[in-house]
């Protein structure tokens, strides 16, 4: 009776040193795991490019419009500057920009996106080239809903490499209208629909395509938001 007594306090202690080693190493694990998560989150882990190239100027290209809303090009062009200058980067003026590329045949950004473009940056003085990239630009008849799929990609002028990118998915809904009757509301979104000033709508797409997007040498946080979290993935969906 003894002996089989001994027996089971022998396996008792062997059950529990087993439980804690792994319980000890599931902690280690997840610790571990945590620390990689954290790191790999941060803006100098996710877009190094950016924190040791240190690129200052970049070049926005005529939007590549795959809709059949031939104005989207503009809504998004004449909206791409200012949230990019605000973002601490020289941003070559889009007129002139304009004009350069139309005398030179390139107005057609999409026969660049898998060219070499170390051109431009001999041209522009350029470090990175932005193709903006519509996708989607749906209206849904009278309900005054616009569905706007669009793509940003950044490279580098001297390997093409891409150093940041993002697809958004937005969902836009014109009407501000709480009326209850259902002409009145149809009535209400069609004008809606009509006189919408789409230009803001393309700034808010914007803002958020470039978020996490690293601070520029002339941002006074350049190099401080390294340490900031990524906030939003490499596809985003949004209502505006």
């Amino acid at each position: 009776m003894k002996l089989k007594e001994k027996l089971l306090k022998i396996c008792f202690k062997l059950k529990t040193m087993k439980f804690k080693v792994i319980l000890f190493s599931s902690i280690i694990a997840t610790t571990f795991a945590s620390c990689s998560m954290q790191k790999a989150n941060t803006r100098d882990n996710a877009f190094k490019y950016f924190y040791e190239e240190k690129p200052t100027a970049i070049l926005i290209m005529p939007p590549i419009n795959n809709t059949t809303n031939v104005d989207a090009k503009e809504y998004f062009f004449t909206v791409l500057h200012s949230p990019l200058a605000n973002a601490g980067y020289y941003i070559l003026p889009p007129l002139i920009t304009m004009e350069v590329l139309q005398s030179e045949g390139a107005y057609d950004s999409e026969i660049f996106l898998e060219q070499n473009l170390s051109n431009f940056g001999e041209i522009f003085q350029a470090d990175v080239v932005l193709f903006p990239i519509i996708h989607k630009w749906n209206k849904i008849g009278a309900l005054g809903t616009i569905h706007i799929d669009i793509e940003f990609i950044f490279k580098d002028v001297q390997t093409g490499d891409v150093v940041f990118s993002r697809y958004g998915e937005f969902t836009y809904n014109a009407n501000k209208s709480d009326q209850s009757s259902i002409l009145a509301t149809l009535a209400t979104n069609v004008a809606a629909a009509t006189l919408t000033d789409y230009v803001p709508v393309a700034r808010k797409c914007v803002n958020l395509l470039i978020t996490d997007l690293p601070l520029g040498k002339y941002h006074k946080e350049n190099t401080v938001d390294g340490k900031y979290r990524v906030r939003l993935g490499d596809r985003i969906k949004a209502s505006l």
